[in-house]
């Protein structure tokens, strides 16, 4: 064959191979269409009606989804159309999401087809990692710019960039509006603060140079309508204890608070109670250094909160006087949560005892102990519940049981009515 023909049929053949390609990928697509297909016909999912489905999917997600391909709400549109569907016709599945940082660029693009998706429903969003060093201001201000339909926040400072070429972060305080001033957050009823806990590498670190009053403050300023708000591992870099009152930040519609994780932490970790004045708070969870260091005193007589639940976790602190102040400014409180202290213990409950004017109103009791209780302290705690008739919870580890007088006691309460949950490894009375 000549060189023409060869260059011809070259060309011939190249035509061919291109219109097999192209049909092949047809066929391709057909394929994967009768699958869907097959799988609508074989899904039960399918048959069910949306409402039904929808919330079947709505239970397959966490609390805050992550926006990838691997993680539903993202995973059910790459199963079949009907689920794609569904997926997108419910709002509910994309009305709470998770942001890692440092997180990807391309993350600015899909946080407005996400909340678009959500349609005009409350949101619910997880900002996790390092919020500090390094934190996307294009992503920041999608988030901001929805700022008025968050229900829940919740700021996780779990990750601490501190070592090599992250050195430069150290000294960049922990502020995630930076020069921003978003709209009030008017429907944000949940905010949830967390840091490092305190035995991570770098927690001294934070300590020194992250968190500041003024940066923990400025979300809440921003939230009229606040109901609940958690301090987890917040070391708060020290600030003079006395605040005066105009300089106070009233909130009054938050009713629950709560530090937690912060037995190992300094005691100025709570001084936060200094600046806020909380007239409608319910709830109540701090650690007993707030009384030993008269924190939570100064707050009650500020605030005169209607405490209904308070919770005092960890025994540091032996000063009963310190906690019967307290507990004298609080007389609608109805559930007391105490870790076991037996110099306190003994003291609260023979006063409970003898004296019906402190906390009139208790309906509830928690204890948690993880030590040995004396047959004293069982025979004080029986005639505390028995003439305050109030509900005891003890919750510990493993301990011996009570005397036989003291378990025979509180069968006969149990039997009268009264709510008596005792728990260890080895024994229960309930």
């Amino acid at each position: 064959m000549s060189a023409q023909e060869l260059r011809q049929r070259i060309e011939q053949l190249s035509t061919q191979i291109d219109f097999h390609k192209k049909l092949l990928q047809e066929l391709e697509r057909d394929k994967i269409l009768a699958h869907r297909q097959l799988n609508a016909v074989l899904d039960p999912v399918a048959r069910l009606p949306p409402e039904i489905s929808s919330g079947i999917f709505f239970q397959s997600l966490t609390p805050f989804p992550k926006p990838g391909a691997s993680h539903a709400p993202m995973l059910l549109l790459n199963i079949c159309s009907t689920w794609s569907a569904v997926a997108l016709s419910t709002p509910d599945l994309w009305r709470a999401i998770q942001i890692d940082f440092p997180c990807t660029e391309n993350l600015a693009e899909l946080l407005p087809i996400w909340f678009q998706r959500a349609r005009n429903r409350p949101l619910s969003v997880l900002l996790r990692g390092d919020l500090s060093g390094r934190w996307n201001p294009s992503v920041s201000a999608l988030i901001w710019r929805h700022g008025a339909r968050l229900k829940h926040l919740e700021l996780s400072f779990d990750r601490w960039m501190n070592d090599g070429e992250d050195a430069e972060y150290g000294d960049i305080p922990f502020d995630i509006f930076r020069l921003t001033t978003p709209a009030p957050f008017l429907l944000l009823e949940r905010l949830t603060i967390s840091g490092l806990p305190p035995g991570h590498s770098t927690h001294r670190q934070i300590f020194r140079k992250l968190f500041t009053p003024s940066h923990i403050l400025r979300p809440l300023r921003l939230a009229p309508n606040i109901v609940e708000c958690i301090f987890d591992s917040i070391p708060l870099i020290p600030f003079p204890r006395e605040t005066s009152d105009s300089a106070r930040l009233v909130l009054p519609t938050l009713r629950r608070l709560r530090f937690e994780s912060l037995k190992d932490i300094p005691r100025v970790d709570v001084g936060i109670l200094g600046c806020l004045s909380l007239p409608a708070l319910e709830d109540l969870s701090v650690p007993m250094c707030a009384v030993a260091d008269g924190g939570l005193v100064r707050f009650l007589k500020q605030s005169a909160p209607p405490l209904r639940q308070l919770a005092l976790y960890t025994s540091q602190g032996r000063d009963f006087s310190k906690l019967h102040e307290c507990l004298c400014l609080i007389p609608t409180l109805e559930a007391f949560e105490i870790w076991w202290d037996a110099q306190i213990m003994d003291q609260l409950l023979v006063t409970l005892t003898n004296s019906d004017s402190l906390l009139p109103n208790l309906r509830s009791l928690t204890v948690h102990t993880g030590v040995g209780i004396s047959d004293y302290a069982w025979r004080t705690l029986v005639r505390a519940v028995s003439t305050r008739r109030i509900h005891l919870r003890l919750c510990g580890e493993r301990y011996q049981a009570p005397p036989t007088d003291v378990l025979a006691a509180f069968k006969e309460l149990i039997g009268d009515g009264v709510e008596i949950d005792i728990q260890a490894y080895n024994f229960m009375v309930g």
